[in-house]
């Protein structure tokens, strides 16, 4: 007696429907393709027209019945450009890290970065685009783009997603835009850098940016390069363009329309700016600040040390040697006699300190 569970295996009965000729091609060519396959050989799924249909059919409504409908269809994403590009994500918890890339909205990319970052995008180029799509084929390309739209849009990256493409005369060249909403700003921020770094990698310019933080949206219109897609194109100039545009993005024009902290991280790396405190009290305050949690949570010996690294760290110093605590100041007595005042002051309550050449030590001289 045959179970109700292998029934679907069993062809019981037949059923006629009516397709176009041009669908009815397409099956059969699809099948042919995969019997030609030797991975496919043995497949029992692609031993007849009649099989493939079963086998389809049966798993269709098995996905429905999981909740999926027609519509999930146009969000299938190419199984091995997902698969490879899964190898530059990774999933992590959104209020967490939407907090932690906060900081970073305007740190440039180093050279360093953007070199390990071209050498991931090689590998992509040529484990994923150039085996899958013929770059000269303008519609091929634009599905390349369509995946990614699939694969940004499942993956929750963007809101929304949406480009344009036109070719040019020149049938190897071409302009775009290049649209889409996120939904957390510092997210949305970190995924923009991303994305023209991605551009600029493969030989694609940005000409210009439009960018609303309060609508998380961005727009980003672009066109080719000479080397788009090459394989043998020196690194300083792909590295060159993803500065080009990273610039676009990322310029004191945004910075000095945020908050304050963006463009102080920035200041505080030339070390020809200083901090000078407003007036005496609300130095004091801060000192106090770091002296109380060097005390409370680091070692007992390092406090000298770490009050040199904070007066370095508002450019009032340069250290020289960790192990004897010397420095150099950096203060003069024409422009900051007050503050190099309080220095002088300050180590001598503290520790002591003597003049050796050019450098100053702290504690007794012997």
């Amino acid at each position: 007696m045959t179970t109700k569970s292998s029934l679907s295996g069993k062809k019981i009965t037949s059923q006629n429907i009516s397709i176009s000729s041009t669908l009815k091609k397409r099956i059969e060519s699809y099948v042919r393709k995969m019997n030609e396959d030797e991975r496919y050989r043995s497949d029992e799924r692609y031993k007849s027209i009649s099989a493939f249909y079963c086998h389809v059919m049966e798993n269709v409504l098995n996905i429905f019945k999981k909740g999926k409908n027609l519509d999930d269809f146009d969000r299938l994403i190419d199984k091995h450009f997902e698969e490879l590009i899964n190898k530059f994500m990774y999933n992590a918890g959104i209020n967490l890290h939407e907090f932690a890339v906060e900081e970073n909205r305007y740190t440039p990319f180093s050279i360093s970065s953007m070199t390990a970052r071209q050498t991931e995008l090689d590998f992509f180029m040529k484990n994923f685009y150039k085996k899958n799509y013929d770059i000269y084929n303008f519609e091929k390309f634009k599905l390349a783009l369509e995946n990614f739209k699939k694969f940004a849009l499942s993956n929750k990256i963007t809101k929304d997603f949406n480009f344009y493409v036109e070719q040019g005369k020149d049938r190897n060249n071409f302009t775009g835009i290049i649209e889409f909403s996120g939904y957390y700003k510092n997210l949305h921020f970190l995924n923009c850098k991303d994305i023209a770094t991605f551009f600029g990698s493969f030989g694609l310019e940005i000409i210009k940016v439009t960018y609303s933080p309060e609508n998380t949206y961005i727009r980003f219109d672009i066109k080719n390069t000479e080397w788009f897609l090459k394989e043998k194109v020196n690194k300083k100039l792909r590295i060159k363009l993803i500065k080009d545009n990273l610039n676009l993005l990322v310029n004191y024009n945004r910075i000095v329309s945020d908050d304050d902290h963006y463009l102080w991280i920035r200041m505080a790396k030339d070390n020809e700016i200083l901090l000078s405190f407003e007036n005496q009290e609300t130095r004091d305050k801060w000192i106090k600040k770091v002296e109380d949690d060097i005390q409370k949570f680091g070692s007992k010996g390092d406090f000298l040390l770490k009050m040199l690294e904070f007066f370095e760290r508002i450019h009032w110093i340069k250290i020289f040697d960790r192990d004897e605590l010397s420095f150099e100041i950096k203060l003069s007595n024409e422009k900051h006699g007050e503050d190099l005042q309080f220095l002088f002051d300050y180590f001598s309550k503290k520790s002591g300190f003597f003049q050796k050449g050019d450098k100053y030590y702290l504690g007794k001289k012997n």
